[in-house]
């Protein structure tokens, strides 16, 4: 490996991730800038197009998380040695974004503020759902602070060098002298905005330049961080760096494996009796002990740590605590918490069953027995039905004085939902205010005889020819309808 693994603090692994991108910075930067500079400029083309630059800064913010990836890549082989040659670089930056997991990256884990120590989690192990999760939980005990910490301090560099160098050209070219001053800070943003849009596309182009440059000084640092933190922490759980060193003892051992066969060959010949044998083991044991106690005595193998946190005074037992509790305000409190609650949620379900009984009418047609016997009633006012207070005992009677009246309209509704009123109870048509003239008469169709069939069908026409086509039919015509009232009353088929 280039770098030497061993237990670090936290921020001791932060500036071991930057020196790693300083050194690494003629393969990152070019990385970064293959892998983003596509993006940026077609999203600035389309923002400046709508006439909203901003949203060109918005979006790559967005997908920053995309550019980060082959940043990583690359971190995770230059540690080992394997520095990818320039012909790798292109497809490194195009490809690696959008491997396993990119799009999470960019919807339901964009907002995660420890982004770069999660990312080799999700790119480099390729864990997924609850095993994600549970190693994310334990690399986070001690160390999602910083990789919080870290999000935070990069984003604010950004935005200081992406403002700092907008605003020092800015205040530089135009064409009287301004004078930062914070107690005018007003009048120095007014010159500043003025400027901005005085100049138009070319200063939209110049800032979405700068927040590109500034976002990508900063990125190997960033990721090469969070890099590092996540090896620190898998250094402290896992040892990585004893067993790198086993590692290295073994390799020491295969290249002397001649030299110590010959030495136990020697070893064998030389043997002491079994007594002086069995003292020579004790006296191996003594001695391995001692060592291994002096090793693990080492600050650099482990440490003790003591961390202090504030407790109540007098600390009862949680028997003493229940006892407390139920006696003072507070069990008081959690009482009458308890049976507000309960009250609370008989009240939700007595709503819940009341809302679902008067919305009976639209469900219950879909059973079968007492749907049907719900069905029968008319209870719809203002619609095709009428309730039992707005049908007459006498309707061809009705109509007639209505008719007599004037009121034509009126007494033609009348005759047709009176009809439809009768049937639906009586034949079970199940009539809604959706369905249309025609479907009411393949409904009765359906349901009556051939001759009361029709006479609905004579009902319907005649209101149709009026409601729709304003055709008020001959008083002669009513008169009969009303005359063969009795055939609604006819028997089913």
């Amino acid at each position: 490996m280039t770098v030497t693994l061993r237990p670090r603090s936290d921020w001791e692994a932060v500036d071991l991730g930057m020196r790693l991108a300083q050194r690494h910075t003629g393969i990152a930067w070019p990385i970064w800038a293959l892998a983003s500079a596509p993006w940026m400029l077609v999203l600035g083309v389309i923002a400046i197009g709508v006439g909203y630059p901003a949203l060109a800064i918005l979006a790559f913010w967005w997908l920053k998380p995309l550019f980060e990836r082959p940043l990583l890549n690359v971190f995770s082989r230059v540690i080992f040695g394997d520095e990818p040659p320039r012909s790798d670089w292109t497809s490194i930056a195009l490809k690696t974004p959008f491997t396993a997991g990119w799009f999470g990256a960019i919807t339901w884990r964009r907002l995660e503020l420890s982004r770069s120590f999660n990312l080799p989690v999700w790119q480099l192990e390729h864990l997924r759902g609850n095993a994600r999760r549970a190693r994310s939980n334990v690399l986070h005990l001690g160390t999602g602070a910083t990789g919080f910490a870290l999000t935070l301090i990069a984003s604010f560099l950004v935005i200081l060098a992406t403002a700092t160098i907008t605003l020092l050209l800015v205040s530089i070219t135009v064409r009287e002298v301004v004078v930062f001053d914070i107690q005018d800070l007003g009048a120095f943003l007014e010159v500043v905005a003025t400027r901005l849009e005085s100049e138009g596309i070319g200063w939209d182009i110049f800032i979405l330049a700068v927040y590109w440059l500034a976002e990508g000084l900063m990125a190997p640092f960033f990721v090469a961080a969070g890099f590092s933190l996540y090896l620190n922490r898998r250094t402290h759980l896992e040892a990585w760096d004893v067993e790198l060193e086993f590692r290295r003892m073994a390799a020491r051992r295969q290249n002397r494996a001649a030299a110590a066969i010959v030495m136990l060959a020697i070893g064998l010949s030389i043997l002491p009796p079994p007594a002086a044998m069995a003292q020579t083991t004790e006296q191996l044991r003594e001695e391995r002990r001692s060592q291994i106690e002096q090793i693990t005595s080492n600050a650099e193998f482990g440490k003790t740590e003591t961390r202090t946190r504030w407790v109540p005074k007098n600390r009862k037992t949680e028997e003493e605590q229940k006892e407390i509790i139920s006696n003072t305000e507070l069990g008081f409190l959690a009482r009458l918490f308890a049976v507000v609650s309960e009250v609370a949620i008989w009240l939700l379900v007595a709503a819940v069953v009341f809302a679902v009984y008067r919305s009976r009418h639209k469900w219950l047609p879909y059973f079968g027995g007492l749907a049907r016997r719900e069905a029968q009633a008319p209870t719809t006012t203002g619609g095709l039905l009428l309730s039992e207070e707005e049908l007459p005992q006498d309707v061809p009677g009705t109509v007639r004085e209505l008719w007599a009246r004037g009121e034509h309209r009126g007494a033609l509704s009348l005759l047709y939902r009176g009809a439809l009123t009768v049937l639906n109870d009586a034949h079970q048509l199940r009539i809604s205010d959706s369905d249309t003239e025609g479907e009411c008469e393949r409904r009765v169709l359906r349901k009556l005889e051939p001759e009361s069939a029709g006479y609905f069908a004579r009902i319907a026409n005649t209101w149709q020819t009026l409601a729709y086509g304003h055709r008020s039919p001959e008083g002669k015509q009513v008169e009969a309808l009303c005359d063969e009232w009795h055939l609604i009353q006819a028997t089913p088929t």
